[in-house]
């Protein structure tokens, strides 16, 4: 094509340096600061012509500086259509997204701390105000549409597609991106619907999550409902995953993340506003202007960690949130010179402090006594005489019965009418209401404390097994633990030997590399759509592609986990270690130096969190004895209660009666003898 600008001049196309679903961008010869989008569908439109005329008459310094702003139409110089547009280039910028990844920013900006990422989050709302105020609209609002520097400034690119107002007429914006797009728009097709700056406040309040939580999707969580929750769905059901009320949105944030508690009041409650009540009710998202102002205050009260110099965080805090998130087990987000994690002398002195600070944990034991059912309960005579009733005096009347049986050797009489009196005594204690009742009483006593001493012993055999089984769990994570302190106690020979075994640096650098981002249609089933979800959970690269890191990632199915490891396979296979290449003895002697810190610190903090999880398991077994204890005892009291009941219930009896009325087998028994033993007696002796 030969093209010619707005002044007739000709204009020579370059190398192509991008392509987009609009156009392609090209270099344009002999104006190393400028170049030129061709559109795929050209000639232009009227409308689109007449909107890339307006922006060139309205351009203007401050729009320039913030934006790659349109400059000139190009025409086809044989028919003279239109076709593209002149615009500045950006040098030595780079997406907005690889500021705040944690993988690329270690290969694109290595020196920048968190300081940085808010000083950027300023900029881009600073950016977002000066282009409201001249009524424009960006409308797709994205990371892909801005570009940063290493002064951390912003600028625009794509410019043509916001939204312009001129006059009456509206030149929309016809896409839009999910993950940025407010709950109100979400489902909706933009082409036609006007946006509104409030609008564009709900995708700025996203990028400046993005760059204050250190890459993690506001609405990327783990929800606690039924099913998956995709990005946008939770955006439409305003889900907000670190918000403060979890009753309701249901939504936990990804593990080893900051918090809204991390930050200064006010700046939490703008991420709260833009999240979860802005656009309700006409009620308006936080402005640029608001952002401006908290960021610029958070800035101004911040501080740097006492133990490293790379965590900044806010200076309201007691304590280091990066720290927190370290010794959790979670990763060092700000790193120097490449290297997995710094560790400063007075960082590993603490370490080592704390570790050395570290006492035996025990695991509580279980004496076999306290579970063991009661067998027998102390009785308090009340100093009552039993009342003597019906079958007391039925009792008494079968000894009796005994006397006369007895004096049948001098009569015979005597054993007849003491045969009738022992049959007659044993009818009224076996068939009447009041000695039926109490054998009844007693039976149910002995039925109550039998079934509830089934139970003791059915929750000390669970008690028991379940204590064996955590005592078992406890016993490993304790011998982790002597393994880990024993490692971290080496020095010399042995400590090189382990970290021989442990060093992979120049792997990792490699595969810390291969963005998943950049590598989406390399990977099997994997969506541009999963990649915030992958960011917020931490993996971003090939080197955190294991099997921890991508089957706790909520939205990933099995099958794309398994062709993400494969990937990783297949860029592990590409790998070829050159260690003589560039690296002179002090860069060896630097290396290891930072292998022996990075060892010593992660042993450190595998330490202090072995320790804790054993103070955790301790802990919990404890509580889950005493709880489950209370239940034993609760039964162990309740039996005790009923055997004092019973024993009360028989104090209140004839010892006679309560002897001779205790089954019926006894009663008849009883009876019978009484009448054959005294007839044998009489027969003999008589």
């Amino acid at each position: 094509m030969e093209l010619t600008d707005s002044d007739g001049n000709l204009v020579g196309l370059g190398n192509r340096i991008g392509k987009g679903g609009e156009g392609n961008v090209y270099e344009v010869d002999g104006r190393p600061s400028q170049v030129a989008k061709i559109y795929h569908q050209i000639p232009l439109t009227e409308d689109q012509f007449c909107k890339l005329d307006w922006m060139i008459k309205k351009r203007t310094a401050s729009l320039s500086k913030i934006a790659a702003w349109p400059e000139a139409i190009l025409r086809d110089r044989r028919g003279n259509e239109p076709c593209g547009l002149l615009m500045p280039k950006i040098d030595k910028s780079r997406q907005l997204h690889e500021l705040y990844g944690m993988s690329s920013r270690r290969l694109r900006f290595p020196d920048v701390r968190w300081h940085h990422l808010l000083l950027s989050a300023r900029n881009l709302a600073a950016a977002f105000h000066m282009l409201h105020e001249q009524g424009i609209v960006v409308g797709d609002v994205n990371q892909g549409n801005l570009m940063v520097n290493t002064n951390y400034n912003i600028r625009f690119i794509d410019c043509d597609s916001f939204q312009i107002a001129d006059g009456e007429k509206t030149y929309f914006c016809p896409v839009g991106t999910p993950h940025f797009t407010p709950p109100e728009l979400q489902a909706k097709k933009l082409g036609d619907i006007a946006r509104t700056i409030d609008h564009d406040c709900f995708g700025l309040a996203v990028l400046i999550f993005h760059l204050v939580f250190v890459g993690r999707h506001p609405f990327a969580g783990r929800f606690r409902g039924e099913g998956d929750l995709l990005i946008e769905e939770a955006i439409a059901e305003r889900r907000f995953a670190f918000s403060r009320d979890k009753e309701a949105t249901m939504v936990e944030p990804p593990p080893y993340s900051l918090q809204l508690d991390d930050l200064p009041p006010g700046l939490a409650k703008l991420f709260e506003t833009a999240f979860r009540t802005g656009g309700i009710n006409g009620t308006p998202r936080p402005t640029p202007e608001q952002w401006v102002e908290q960021l610029d205050a958070l800035m101004s009260h911040r501080t740097a960690c006492e133990l490293d110099d790379l965590h900044i965080y806010y200076s309201g805090l007691k304590i280091c949130p990066w720290c927190r998130i370290e010794e959790e087990g979670g990763p060092a987000f700000f790193v120097r010179d490449g290297a997995s994690s710094f560790v400063s002398d007075g960082r590993l002195a603490m370490l080592d402090e704390k570790v050395n600070a570290l006492r035996p944990v025990a695991f509580p034991d279980l004496p076999p006594g306290r579970i063991t059912p009661p067998e027998r309960v102390s009785h308090k005579a009340t100093g009552e005489k039993a009342k003597i009733e019906r079958p007391e005096i039925a009792a008494m009347l079968l000894v009796v019965a005994v006397i006369l049986c007895i004096a049948g050797i001098a009569s015979g009489f005597s054993w007849v009418a003491g045969s009738l009196l022992a049959l007659s005594a044993g009818a009224y204690l076996l068939l009447s209401t009041p000695c039926k009742a109490r054998r009844q009483e007693l039976l149910n006593y002995d039925s109550k404390l039998g079934q509830l001493r089934n139970r003791m012993l059915q929750i000390a055999r669970t008690i028991s097994g379940k204590h064996q089984n955590r005592k078992k769990q406890f016993d490993r994570n304790m011998t982790e633990l002597r393994e880990t302190v024993k490692r971290y106690c080496c020095e010399g020979d042995d400590l090189k030997k382990i970290l021989r075994e442990q060093t992979g640096s120049h792997r990792n650098d490699f595969l810390r590399g291969h963005l998943i981002r950049d590598c989406v249609a390399d990977i099997p089933g994997m969506t541009d759509a999963m990649i915030p979800m992958l960011e917020s959970y931490g993996v971003e690269s090939a080197l955190d592609v294991h099997k921890l890191g991508v089957y706790g990632v909520p939205l990933l199915s099995p099958e794309v986990a398994l062709e993400m490891l494969e990937w990783r396979k297949l860029i592990e296979q590409r790998f070829v270690f050159k260690p003589e290449h560039g690296v002179t003895a002090a860069d060896l002697e630097r290396a290891q130096q930072a292998a022996t810190q990075r060892f010593k610190i992660s042993q450190a903090r595998k330490i202090l969190i072995g320790a804790r999880h054993l103070d955790s398991l301790a802990l919990v077994g404890k509580a889950v004895l005493t709880r489950s204890m209370r239940d034993f005892e609760k039964l162990s009291a309740k039996w005790k209660e009923i055997a004092r009941e019973k024993g009360q219930y028989q104090l209140s009896r004839l010892k006679l009666e309560r002897t001779v009325n205790s089954s019926p087998a006894v009663i008849i028994s009883l009876a019978l003898a009484i009448v054959i033993v005294g007839g044998l007696w009489t027969l003999i002796f008589g």
